[in-house]
């Protein structure tokens, strides 16, 4: 039911209507010495917009709520042109009572619903906490990448505290891992930027889900202390193909390791997995030729029982999947931005550094 206020000075009527699929409230004004119809017992009232009100609905291209995606409308006349192609929302939360899925499985949809839904159950407002994530990251051109930072500071053991993050997490690395990521770029400062920001908005939702923090041993040291004390816990991953969590310094001789793209994602498969996979007659190309079995599960979600995939990938297949899993989550980021009514430029241009100012990331010894 729709909450009706008192009339202001100018004696328009403001009605409050709560949506129901989202933390989303629209306020209709209705105009003097208009009479609304005569409710039935039980029923709702609606509110008629007026003129003004629809050309302002079709300028802010309001938001559609996750839940009420499947009946929206197709395309706002005031929807940014993008290069992207036109999505609609592939989350999951679309019933009651609705979980989100694990971190390492959870789609960008999902993350952003839920993270958003405890900002706004903690007191703050959604839309702005999204805004300002984005602006902090304005001279990339993209939305913030909340997921991918989130992911890689729990992969990195959590943030706990600003003092044991800084200890432990390397920002300019993680950032790295990021899609808003691009060679040479400006942020000069980025390590207490990303701080910053996951200190106010994501270290309230971290502490509310210790289960996304990885707490497994490293599958070589198993965490021995000698190893925790040179600081090499502060790197851990999983294995792309095995899933089994190493320090990058554990990974062991031969494993496969690189960036993929300048500023994509790092694939890494460990040497056990490159040493029992099997090699594709003399080609000497070893991404090309190394064949491993690549262990996934899936039904994670909730509600789903889990069970395991293997399938048989080269190197480079795995890189190459990686790659595309970063651009796929960029394009469905910026497809979120766009069906809120945000501006989005497809053709925009970043501000880089010069050549010889740029930083050169090595892997292992992140």
């Amino acid at each position: 039911m729709p909450d009706v206020a008192a009339s202001d000075a100018t004696g328009t009527r403001l009605v409050r209507v709560e949506l129901a699929c989202s933390a989303v409230a629209v306020t209709a004004t209705l105009t003097p010495g208009k009479t609304d119809p005569p409710v039935a017992a039980g029923g709702t009232a609606k509110a008629e917009p007026t003129e003004t009100e629809a050309a302002a609905d079709a300028a802010d291209a309001v938001l559609v709520p996750a839940t009420c995606a499947a009946t929206a409308a197709t395309t706002s006349p005031s929807r940014p042109a993008t290069s992207f192609p036109e999505e609609t929302y592939q989350g999951t939360a679309t019933r009651a009572g609705w979980k989100r899925p694990a971190l390492e499985t959870c789609a960008p949809e999902d993350f952003m619903f839920d993270f958003l839904r405890a900002a706004e159950a903690r007191g703050d407002d959604w839309e702005c906490v999204w805004d300002f994530l984005d602006n902090a990251l304005r001279r990339t051109g993209k939305p913030c990448d909340v997921l991918g930072l989130y992911r890689e500071v729990c992969m990195h053991g959590g943030y706990i505290t600003r003092e044991s993050a800084k200890r432990r997490v390397k920002m300019g690395y993680v950032f790295a891992q990021t899609h808003n990521f691009y060679r040479r770029h400006t942020y000069t400062d980025i390590g207490n930027k990303l701080l910053d920001l996951y200190e106010r908005f994501l270290l309230p939702y971290e502490n509310e889900h210790p289960e996304d923090i990885l707490v497994e041993p490293c599958a070589a040291c198993g965490d021995a202390p000698e190893s925790q004390s040179a600081g090499v816990h502060a790197s851990k991953a999983r294995c792309d193909a095995c899933a089994a969590p190493y320090h990058r310094r554990c990974a062991g001789t031969g494993a496969f390791q690189r960036a993929s793209l300048v500023e994509r994602f790092t694939s890494f498969v460990c040497a056990a997995c490159v040493r029992n996979g099997s090699r594709n007659g003399s080609n000497d190309d070893v991404a090309n030729a190394t064949v491993v079995t690549v262990v996934s599960t899936a039904g994670s979600g909730s509600g789903s029982p889990t069970r395991e995939r293997k399938q048989k990938r080269t190197l480079a297949e795995i890189d190459a999947r990686g790659s595309a899993d970063a651009d796929e989550a960029e394009a469905r980021y910026v497809a979120m931005r766009v069906r809120r009514g945000r501006a989005f430029k497809a053709d925009f241009e970043p501000p880089t550094r010069r050549a010889d100012t740029d930083a050169t990331l090595v892997g292992p010894a992140l």
